[in-house]
């Protein structure tokens, strides 16, 4: 196909993300506490040149171009669009020193800016979902009346990424998803994401089915949600909130009584090329 390419839209920007919410149910970014208790939507603890976040002051943040969430919270097509039941995944990530990961240390701190923003901008909290990979993290939001948290599984520290998925695999294989479910209604959380290894290949065998996992689903009053690698399989799990990074592929929306289907980082890891006759 020929088309002419103007611009690429990247990931966790506000024109990305505003993009994602357009053809997609929802987005899903990254938001980490900065030195000054700033909410800065960037995926990594440090910037491309290496400084890190949760040292930096305002002044640095904006000196090095970084997006706030307050910018996105005061945004009106951002606003329109949750009124309108579109949906924002929003990530909580840990500051690290070093490989150490301070998310105990920051929990309140994150949660309780979070509300300030949130409040201060008077922005719906109706379609805003948390999620993190770090227990420490969502436990203060499970308490919150107003909002909903969501663990991401396998736990993994984020701070120490080499060797993750070698990590991770123990984690996978000795621990049942029904476990994880059971332990999400006991901690007041509202769904669980998971890699998709639970759910797909040879280590799915260890874990429920879709079939099973629907099932308890009804029954504990969770969501569930994965991402799955491939645009082909989204139809297979549709109870499923269905996590991509394959954004080239749109507009992708779900159908009634189905579980969303979101944009990673609102474009995907790599960004979206649009061609020159599309409006974003």
């Amino acid at each position: 196909m020929n088309i002419d390419i103007v611009k690429k839209l990247l990931p966790n920007t506000l024109e990305g993300l505003k993009w994602g919410l357009t053809h997609f149910d929802g987005v899903e970014f990254d938001i980490r506490l900065s030195g000054q208790r700033s909410l800065v939507i960037h995926h990594d603890p440090i910037t491309v040149d290496d400084k890190l976040i949760s040292s930096m002051k305002n002044s640095d943040l904006k000196a090095n171009n970084l997006f706030l969430l307050e910018e996105l919270l005061m945004d009106k097509d951002i606003i329109s669009s949750l009124k309108n039941g579109k949906y924002l995944w929003i990530e909580l990530k840990p500051n690290c020193e070093g490989k150490k990961n301070k998310s105990r240390l920051i929990a309140d701190k994150l949660y309780s800016q979070l509300i300030n923003e949130l409040d201060n901008t008077k922005f719906p909290k109706k379609n805003i979902r948390i999620l993190s990979f770090s227990k420490d993290l969502l436990d203060p939001v499970a308490q919150d009346n107003e909002l909903k948290a969501y663990p991401i599984l396998p736990y993994i520290n984020e701070c120490n990424m080499k060797f993750v998925l070698f990590k991770a695999l123990p984690r996978v294989i000795y621990r049942s998803l029904k476990s994880h479910l059971e332990e999400c209604v006991r901690k007041n959380y509202k769904g669980v994401l998971f890699a998709r290894q639970y759910i797909l290949g040879p280590l799915a065998l260890r874990h429920p089915s879709y079939e099973k996992l629907t099932e308890l689903m009804s029954q504990m009053d969770l969501e569930l949600g994965s991402n799955l690698g491939k645009v082909e399989l989204e139809s297979e799990f549709p109870l499923f909130h269905r996590f991509s990074d394959k954004t080239d592929k749109y507009p992708r929306l779900a159908k009634k009584g189905e579980g969303q289907i979101i944009a990673h980082r609102g474009t995907g890891t790599k960004g979206v090329l649009i061609p020159n006759n599309e409006e974003t």
